[in-house]
């Protein structure tokens, strides 16, 4: 029997990739394909990287597309005449020659194992290393990390606009490059590791997506030149130096001290941005205070950064987004379990675990938050006379569906409330729906909540007078005339409405409640 094993080197033949290209499409291999095979509970399995339901369903199954998902998603082992089945054109030959296939050294008739994870995603199929559940074993300080859940959601809440440039900075195997490259007219992909770069030019030339593939640390590859986008999901790890001697994982750690890697990759970006140009990252950081203070040190990075282009002249819109936040534990557990894999001891975790602990607390650190960042930098306005200004907005958003690029592209319009906004139409957006909570008997509503079906199904609860608002904002009518016919029928005095409506429009702009018109 063979055993997982780790990738060799990849061959970037054109012809063998071609063919395996031709055999993927031919089997139907697709995720809707592998959904269509598996039950519910094996499909929610899989999603928990549990592949025992899964290959229970599918090891009776000789159809090509079920032999290609045990063989290269599930890590299991499958025959060799199973294999030249599924794999007619390049067969288990060519396979074993561009990297993806060991055979056993026993016999040719031996069972055979892949060495490389290949699974179908959107409309492409993507390779990188074999997962610590399909190996069994801690990955290798090179490791290329496959589709995560992380690269997952930023690759949600990219932006679609066509631009001339995109740039995917540490691009691992390269997954948000094959995304950028739907709307871009050229992309680069950039990174330090030197398998991660063969692992996007394998992955670009099976998906003839066109990416410009260099090898280097960060900016080092694309010195002096600019871009209209940049994503990046960068290896922010914030691991303590005592650990580090254990070594540690290029795909999550940039080496530098503790949370700065983050403030060095926004301050760089906003050099590479062309005019216009969006920074789109994931980013963590380190809560030195209370929970409520978590936006206090990010925020700061991202005005030293930005300042340099505010005194140019240039217009700053930034929509910083925390998701979670973790204690110091939670935060260690999370990433030992990650790096140690499964097969740890249990006196290696405990000693693992402490330096973690040890080295946060002598940090004065509490908590680490975990979130998105966008920053767009926009023309020069000095020529027209508009003021250039930093429009900053940092929200905990822990409910709800993650936001996505609707939520992003959003914010970023509206960070800024019209000076003249009360003599603005307002328009409610056709997904909002209200829903109000009565305490039996009263004719009063006790809360009135605001939903929305986009920008990440968000809900707020909003007080009559801003529920109003809401309810008349057809397109036509401006706030102006209607806050006297709400101050009345609320018998509120004008003053006291107006002021609810001001303090609640920036939030209800931004998250798509309300648009001008």
């Amino acid at each position: 029997m063979t055993s997982p094993q780790e990738s060799p080197s990849l061959l970037l033949d054109d012809v063998l990739i071609g063919r395996l290209r031709a055999d993927l499409a031919a089997a139907g291999w697709s995720a809707s394909a592998i959904e269509g095979m598996l039950s519910p509970m094996a499909r929610a399995a899989l999603d928990r990287d549990q592949f025992v339901p899964a290959a229970m369903e599918l090891e009776s199954n000789a159809a090509p597309a079920a032999v290609l998902t045990r063989l290269f998603v599930l890590g299991e082992a499958v025959e060799r005449s199973e294999a030249d089945s599924a794999l007619p054109q390049l067969t288990v030959a060519g396979a074993v020659a561009l990297g993806l296939i060991r055979e056993s050294a026993a016999t040719e008739a031996a069972p055979i194992r892949a060495t490389v994870s290949l699974r179908p995603h959107d409309e492409w199929w993507v390779a990188s290393d074999l997962t610590q559940v399909q190996t069994g074993r801690a990955p290798r300080e090179d490791y290329v990390l496959g589709i995560a859940s992380a690269s997952a959601n930023l690759e949600s809440l990219t932006l679609r606009d066509s631009v001339d440039s995109a740039l995917d900075l540490g691009c691992g195997c390269g997954i948000l490059s094959l995304g950028l490259t739907r709307h871009a007219d050229r992309v680069v992909a950039t990174d330090i590791s030197e398998r991660a770069c063969a692992f996007t030019r394998f992955n670009a030339l099976l998906n003839e997506a066109p990416i410009d593939v260099r090898q280097g640390s960060f900016f080092e590859p694309v010195a002096g030149e600019r871009f209209d986008l940049i994503t990046t999901n960068p290896p922010f790890v914030i691991t303590p130096r005592a650990a580090r001697s254990t070594g540690v994982l290029e795909y999550r750690d940039g080496g530098m001290d503790r949370d700065q890697l983050i403030p060095w990759i926004i301050r760089e970006s906003i050099g590479h941005l062309a005019p216009g140009g969006t920074l789109q990252m994931l980013a963590n950081w380190e809560v030195k205070g209370e929970e409520s203070d978590w936006a206090a040190r990010p925020s700061e990075w991202i005005k030293r950064a930005v300042e340099p282009a505010v005194e140019t002249g240039q217009s700053v819109n930034a929509w910083l987004v925390q998701r979670d936040l973790l204690d110091i534990s939670q935060y260690a557990e999370w990433w030992i379990r990650d790096g140690l894999g499964a097969q740890v001891t249990p006196a290696e975790w405990r000693a693992e675990y402490r330096r973690w602990i040890e080295d946060f607390t002598f940090a004065g650190t509490r908590f680490v938050g975990l979130g998105s960042l966008a920053i767009r930098v926009g023309s020069n306005t000095a020529s027209s006379g508009a003021t250039s200004t930093l429009n900053l907005c940092c929200e905990y958003l822990p409910e709800g569906k993650a936001a996505d690029a609707f939520a992003v592209q959003t914010a970023l319009d509206n960070l800024a409330v019209p000076e003249d906004w009360e003599s603005q139409p307002f328009l409610c957006a056709p997904d909002v729906r209200e829903v109000r909570y009565f305490v039996p008997g009263s004719g009063n509503p006790e809360l009135i909540r605001i939903t929305q079906g986009r920008a990440g199904g968000r809900e707020r609860s909003v007080t009559s007078a801003v529920a109003a608002l809401i309810g008349v904002s057809d397109g036509e009518i401006a706030p102006a005339q209607v806050i006297p016919a709400i101050a009345q029928l609320l018998e509120q005095d004008e003053e006291s409405v107006r002021a609810e409506i001001a303090g609640a429009l920036p939030e209800l702009l931004r998250s798509g409640v309300l648009v001008l018109v």
